[in-house]
């Protein structure tokens, strides 16, 4: 995991959001793991992307 922030939800006081940055590639079997571990303990789980690591010269 790179980064992970919070927001709060805008329904109930006290709920919040996560987002959360992984490196890797979807089905690299850790990362794989992790994503099936993170979908178990949420109630909700949206997948944004998977996107190319930029390289800077």
């Amino acid at each position: 995991m790179s980064k992970i922030e919070s927001r709060p939800s805008r329904g109930k006081l006290g709920t919040y959001i996560f987002f959360i940055d992984i490196e890797g590639h979807m089905i690299d079997p850790d990362v794989k793991d992790a994503l099936t571990m993170v979908k178990r303990k949420t109630t909700f789980y949206k997948f944004l992307g998977s996107y190319p690591r930029a390289e800077i010269d």
